[in-house]
C-alpha cells in the first residue's frame, strides 16, 4: 500500500537529537506515511541510527550520500517520495502533536489545498520553548490566493521563509516545478516565494505541531555567519532583479517588502564584523527599504534613512553590546 504522506528528513551529525525526531513521526496516530531519511555524509553515529530505525519499521527508507547540503538532500527525498503530501522536517526538530498528521491529512483531503500552514515553537529544548509562531488570520487566508496571503505574511512578520511549517501537495510542487535551489545559502527564501506565487488555495491551522531547535551547532543550518551573510545578499539582489520590474503589482511589492525584512537581517549580520570593507558593496540593495511593510523593518528603514549604511551598522553593533 502506497503511503499518503511522505516526511523528508535530511540528516547530518545529529546523533543526540535524531531519535527524538524520528520517534515523533513514528508515534503519529496516522499510519499511512513514510519516513525518508537522507544521511548527508554524517561523520557521527547518525547514519547507523537511521539504519537501525529502518530495520525496525518498514515505513522508513534511508539514503546515504556524501555531504552536499540540505537542499540536495531534500530534493533527493522529494524525488524518492511516494506520498500524495509532503512534509520537510529537520533532523534536530520534532513534531509536538501525535495527531497532527491526521489533522493535516483530513484538511488536505477535504478542501484540496495546495499547502497548509501550521504553528511552531522554538527554543533550546522542547521543555523550554519560548518563541511561538503561527496565529494566522484564518479569514484572510481562507478568502485570498497566494499573492495576497504572501503580502499579509510579510506585513504581519509571520514565519515565512521556512519549509518545515507546511504540508504540501506533491502534485502542486511537480506541476510548478518547484524544488529547493541547490548549492546556495538561504534556499528556503526563494522556495517560499515560489510556492506562494503559484498557490491558488492555501489553508492554515492555529495549532502548534512543530518544535524548532535553536542554537544547535551541529545543525545543517548552522553555518559560517559570513558565508550566510553573503548568500543572503545574493538572494536579495536576485529578487530585486527578478521582481523589481513588478514592484507595481501586489505580489511584486510583497516580495520586495520581504526583501526589505531580509535586508534588515543582513545589516544585523554585518554588525558582527569590525571590518566592513568587504560588505560595502551590499549598500546597493538598500532600495528595498522603500517597500518595508512590518513595524520592525520600517523602524530600521527610518534609522537607515537618517544615518546611512555605515552608521546604521555601527548603531546595531552598539545596541548589541548594551544588551
Amino acid at each position: 500500500m502506497l503511503p499518503e504522506i511522505s516526511i523528508i528528513i535530511p540528516v547530518f551529525n545529529v546523533e543526540a537529537y535524531l531519535p527524538m525526531c524520528i520517534e515523533s513521526v513514528l508515534s503519529q496516530t496516522f499510519k499511512k506515511l513514510e519516513v525518508i531519511l537522507v544521511n548527508d555524509g554524517s561523520t557521527d553515529a547518525s547514519g547507523k541510527i537511521c539504519d537501525n530505525y529502518a530495520k525496525k519499521d518498514e515505513r522508513i527508507r534511508v539514503f546515504h550520500k556524501k555531504n552536499e547540503g540540505q537542499s540536495i538532500a531534500r530534493n533527493i527525498g522529494l524525488e524518492a517520495s511516494k506520498g500524495k503530501y509532503i512534509l520537510y522536517l529537520d533532523s534536530d526538530d520534532c513534531y509536538t502533536d501525535p495527531k497532527c498528521m491526521h489533522k493535516l491529512y483530513d484538511m488536505m483531503e477535504k478542501d484540496k489545498y495546495d499547502f497548509i500552514l501550521f504553528g511552531s515553537v522554538m527554543g533550546r529544548s522542547i521543555e523550554h520553548a519560548v518563541n511561538r509562531y503561527g496565529n494566522y488570520d484564518l479569514e484572510i487566508i481562507k478568502n485570498n490566493n497566494g499573492n495576497k496571503i504572501f503580502s499579509y505574511m510579510v506585513r504581519e512578520n509571520k514565519q515565512l521563509a521556512c519549509v518545515w511549517n507546511k504540508i504540501i501537495r506533491k502534485e502542486f510542487l511537480q506541476n510548478n516545478q518547484i524544488i529547493l535551489q541547490e548549492n546556495i545559502i538561504g534556499e528556503d527564501i526563494e522556495w517560499s516565494i515560489e510556492i506562494f506565487q503559484h498557490a491558488e488555495k492555501i489553508g492554515a491551522i492555529n495549532e502548534i505541531f512543530h518544535f524548532y531547535r535553536q542554537n544547535n551547532s551541529t545543525s545543517l543550518t548552522s553555518i559560517n555567519s559570513k558565508e550566510k551573510t553573503k548568500g543572503l545578499y545574493s538572494i536579495i539582489l536576485k529578487c530585486i532583479n527578478k521582481y523589481g520590474e513588478n514592484g507595481n503589482t501586489e505580489f511584486g511589492r510583497g516580495v520586495l517588502s520581504f526583501m526589505a525584512f531580509e535586508y534588515a537581517i543582513l545589516l544585523h549580520n554585518i554588525a558582527y564584523y569590525k571590518n566592513m570593507d568587504e560588505f560595502r558593496e551590499m549598500k546597493q540593495a538598500d532600495c528595498v527599504f522603500r517597500y518595508a511593510l512590518d513595524k520592525k523593518t520600517k523602524a530600521v528603514a527610518t534609522i537607515y534613512k537618517i544615518f546611512g549604511f555605515q552608521k546604521t551598522i555601527q548603531l546595531m553593533r552598539l545596541l548589541r553590546k548594551i544588551k
